[in-house]
């Protein structure tokens, strides 16, 4: 039987447990509360991402020239190296009116003034017109056609469209023996085929091989991991005499362009052109823009269809322009567009700058980025 002193010690050591765990629980709850204030905030950012191993970066333009910038364009071709190419590269190339060039990293400031956006004309503008350009809303054309970043896998096949839609044209090829091919389509648009194989230096291996789309887009039909593959697409002819290769370093630069001869001979035949005389070369069909050749048709069932949805706007326009008397009010004038100063456009011509090539780091594997997995990967 407990004595009554016993009972009392009891009694102050349970109130002792209960104080030491009311102590305890305090501090871990001020030390987890501590914790959580000083936690720092969740990094939702995704990881880094680069190209695949032999991948290469490129920076792709098609530039337009005008005929009073023909100067500058002599300029700059005379500070361009064409001695990186071979001397029968060249040789085909000057036979099919067509000439390649390498510019260097340190690109020539008379590229500037080619690449320089022409000034605007404001004589013909409305005020509403020219209230846009002095606010920077308005502004001519950019000289740029065609203007994108590319990164390639090694080996992997990509085009840049270079000249508009011909609804007829013929051309001929002159191959490295001399002899003549002809051709003829409709629907006309020429291509730069590209691949990129690195070389393990640091250049990069650049095969260009041109081609020609014509004739009415067709169905085609094939099989890919069982199952069917519906595309419609045109006649796609390669130009295999034109068929090279030149090797890059990071920062240099492919130019494509028509021979002086390509250009002197299309001015001489002036508004003469017909259709039989138009694109006798191939420098002339990819790089030269003339008044027939200026027409473009895009072949497509979208486009055919937004011209029919365009001219069914058109039509309720009409209706509900209608004035009382049953005469139709008159259009207003268009403001989004500027008239531009009558000038001719020469040429055309392509620039390809390898931008870097991406090779696989031995020294330092933990830092590299994650990798994006692509279907080129095997």
């Amino acid at each position: 039987m407990l004595t009554r002193k016993t009972h009392h010690e009891l009694l102050l050591r349970g109130a002792r447990t209960i104080a030491m765990l009311i102590i305890g629980l305090g501090l871990l709850l001020g030390a987890g509360c501590k914790s959580v204030d000083q936690q720092q905030p969740l990094d939702f950012s995704l990881p880094g991402v680069e190209m695949n191993e032999g991948a290469v970066a490129l920076q792709v333009a098609v530039v337009q020239v005008d005929d009073d910038q023909e100067e500058f364009l002599d300029e700059f071709w005379a500070r361009l190296d064409e001695m990186k190419l071979g001397l029968i590269q060249r040789q085909i190339a000057d036979a099919n009116g067509l000439r390649y060039a390498v510019m260097s990293p340190q690109c020539p400031a008379i590229l500037d003034e080619l690449l320089e956006r022409r000034e605007l004309d404001t004589s013909g503008l409305t005020d509403i017109q020219k209230q846009m350009a002095s606010q920077g809303l308005l502004e001519s054309p950019s000289r740029l056609l065609h203007h994108q970043r590319i990164e390639n896998d090694t080996g992997e096949e990509f085009e840049i469209p270079v000249s508009d839609y011909f609804q007829q044209k013929d051309w001929s090829i002159v191959n490295k023996y001399g002899s003549v091919d002809t051709g003829s389509g409709e629907l006309v648009k020429a291509f730069i085929q590209m691949s990129t194989f690195p070389q393990g230096d640091g250049s990069v291996r650049l095969v260009v091989e041109p081609e020609i789309h014509h004739g009415r887009p067709q169905q085609r039909y094939d099989v890919s991991q069982r199952t069917f593959l519906f595309s419609e697409s045109q006649i796609e002819s390669r130009i295999d005499p034109l068929k090279f290769f030149i090797d890059l370093q990071p920062g240099e630069a492919l130019i494509i362009a028509p021979t002086t001869q390509t250009l002197s001979d299309t001015e001489q035949k002036g508004d003469n052109l017909t259709s039989e005389s138009l694109a006798q070369n191939i420098g002339d069909l990819f790089f030269v823009q003339t008044t027939i050749a200026s027409a473009q048709v895009v072949p497509t069932q979208q486009n055919q269809q937004n011209q029919l949805i365009k001219s069914a706007f058109e039509e309720l326009d009409k209706q509900f322009g209608e004035s009382p008397d049953g005469q139709f009010e008159e259009e207003p004038a268009a403001i989004t567009r500027a008239p531009q100063p009558q000038v001719k456009p020469l040429c055309r011509f392509l620039m390809v700058r390898l931008i870097h090539s991406h090779a696989d780091d031995l020294f330092d594997r933990s830092s590299s980025a994650e990798r994006l997995t692509t279907i080129n990967l095997q």
